[in-house]
């Protein structure tokens, strides 16, 4: 008889990453990734389903934990802010701490203007002080009257995220295989150097037939968000996001992630 594998941790937690970059390489990243190949030739958008894919998370265990991870990438990026199909601008912080556990910033390493525009968006990252991050959020409220008359309403909010620096990965990806290299190891190696608090996730190809390395570059990912994890669990820091009003601005100083 085969070997069984080991019974599943009880500890299950999903968890999404964020990737930006350039859209067509991010979505072959993602379903090399999840799926181990590319689903339509073509890149499309609103296909999030390629192949007749159910998008069901990618089970991986690491040490105590098992995490389903789904990878969601994007490239609509405009002076430090995403910017919705409903037109409302919502800031960088905003979109992480909701949606994804971890950045994941990528370049072309044949295009050196991928890797100068993967350091542009890493300066629309709003800096921390004194151990938390500022959001401006704008959010609609809607109100529907008993006659189903519809009032939306745009309310500008303020809210703190407790956290030292955000999770960050940033990795490289060769698309296609025979580009020549543009971007050199010792400009990869300087950004890393100026940005201690990013984690270098490695190379990548993204050709169907030999998609070297894909699955590093989640790993790793999945480490550092694991690695912050704990340490917000150890210090009980796992209140993570502050209301602006003064009777609910009690925080933790230490750096944690959404759960």
């Amino acid at each position: 008889m085969p070997d069984q594998l080991p019974p599943l941790p009880k500890r299950v937690e999903n968890i999404l990453f964020l990737m930006l970059g350039d859209a067509k390489m991010n979505y072959r990243l993602r379903e090399l990734y999840e799926y181990g190949s590319v689903g339509p030739d073509f890149y499309d958008p609103t296909a999030m389903n390629g192949k007749g894919r159910d998008d069901r998370p990618k089970l991986v265990q690491h040490e105590d934990m098992c995490y389903r991870v789904q990878g969601m990438e994007t490239d609509r990026f405009e002076s430090g802010q995403f910017t919705e199909s409903n037109n409302l601008a919502t800031s960088h912080p905003t979109v992480f701490q909701s949606l994804a556990q971890v950045l994941i910033f990528t370049y072309d390493v044949s295009s050196k203007d991928s890797f100068l525009n993967m350091c542009e968006r890493y300066e629309g990252l709003p800096t921390p002080r004194e151990g938390r991050i500022e959001i401006k959020l704008m959010r609609i409220d809607r109100n529907i009257s008993k006659n189903g008359d519809v009032q939306d309403k745009l309310v500008h909010e303020e809210r703190y995220i407790s956290m030292d620096h955000f999770p960050v990965v940033f990795a490289g990806c060769r698309y296609p295989a025979e580009s020549v290299r543009e971007v050199e190891k010792e400009d990869v190696e300087a950004f890393a150097h100026h940005h201690p608090d990013w984690k270098f996730a490695g190379e990548c190809m993204l050709e169907e037939d030999r998609p070297e390395n894909v699955d590093q570059v989640f790993r790793v990912a999945l480490e550092v968000y694991h690695s912050i994890r704990r340490v917000a669990l150890q210090q009980g820091a796992l209140d993570h996001i502050v209301d602006s009003r003064p009777h609910k601005q009690q925080r933790s100083p230490h750096c944690c992630v959404v759960l």
